[in-house]
């Protein structure tokens, strides 16, 4: 009997947590019956940091009780399965990494437009930030969030997931995600945000209402990068940043949809602002948004000539051409 799917806070693998006794658990495969488990964690050099001990139970699930983890941590786990004829099987390792732990590991300011500080619906933010590397890259990571929704591309590749940082009350909890740009790094390289409205400033529930949670949208990302030599660089948003609002998204609201001009580019005309946020954020407890499907539609002809694009489903999602 094997220990498969291993799981952290129902999870595979999760890039950037913040709980300090993270739940473990597994499905078995083969044999008939679990009778007892022990599970190993080990930091990323192999030194063992915990282990359960051989626990006599049916039970495909515990909590971390090592040493207290650190932010940025990555440690290794894999759990040893005992079946109904006393057969050992382990499995094979699975891992987690810590994100930012305390507000002091966050470096980086938040930063807004230029004059966005109003009562109007304005075309989205778009952030830049180019920076070179000073050798060879071991690791790097990526935290961001935003008071808005944020999409982000470095060096021309959009990195996954979309509507992040997800849906909070923000004026009590703002999530961050984050990730990995170890192998999408270059010796010169660009990174942009567009940052539009979203719950935060756009319309929300049955009436429509707009600016429940404020009137400006911020931003704030922090890459940290780790090189082969031990040194290690952060390149944070701060006033260096350059900003404007120009871009091809012209309007985006969950509710209306999105105006989008292919004609437009960023100018990156002026500097970013800084400004001040009074909640820090924490850690995503959920695997972001991701594409799915591609739908192909069929166009259809009405009686008044209209053309329409069916997709022959409902959907959430956005047309490319």
């Amino acid at each position: 009997m094997k220990a498969v799917s291993l799981q952290c806070n129902y999870r595979v693998n999760p890039l950037g947590i913040d709980d300090l006794t993270p739940r473990l658990s597994w499905i078995c495969q083969g044999g008939k019956k679990q009778i007892a488990y022990q599970i190993t964690v080990s930091g990323e050099d192999g030194d063992l940091l915990w282990t359960s001990g051989k626990i006599e139970t049916d039970r495909m699930h515990d909590v971390y009780g090592g040493p207290k983890l650190k932010s940025a941590q990555r440690v290794h786990w894999a759990v040893r399965l005992w079946d109904e004829n006393g057969q050992i099987e382990d499995s094979e390792s699975a891992w987690f990494e810590m994100g930012l732990l305390e507000s002091s590991d966050w470096t980086a300011k938040w930063i807004a437009g230029v004059d966005t500080d109003r009562k109007e619906r304005l075309s989205a933010d778009c952030f830049q930030k180019r920076f070179a590397l000073r050798g060879e890259v071991k690791r790097a990571r990526l935290y961001a969030t935003a008071c808005g929704v944020y999409s982000a591309v470095l060096n021309g590749a959009r990195l996954p997931g979309v509507l992040a940082p997800g849906c909070t009350e923000y004026d009590k909890r703002l999530y961050y995600q984050v990730y990995d740009l170890t192998a999408l790094l270059k010796a010169e390289n660009e990174l942009t945000f567009t940052v539009a409205d979203g719950w935060f400033k756009g319309k929300l529930g049955s009436t429509n209402e707009e600016y429940v949670f404020g009137t400006q949208l911020k931003f704030l990302a922090q890459l940290v990068i780790e090189y082969a030599d031990g040194s290690r660089e952060t390149v944070g948003t701060d006033e260096s940043w350059r900003w404007s609002n120009d871009g091809p998204v012209l309007y985006a609201d969950l509710m209306d949809g999105e105006v989008f001009d292919a004609r437009k580019a960023p100018s990156f005309s002026q500097n970013a602002a800084l400004t001040s946020y009074p909640v820090w954020p924490t850690a995503s407890p959920a695997d972001g948004i991701l594409e799915q499907e591609v739908f192909s539609p069929e166009l259809r002809i009405t009686p008044s000539g209209a053309r329409i694009l069916d997709f022959k489903q409902n959907l959430a999602g956005y047309v490319r051409f």
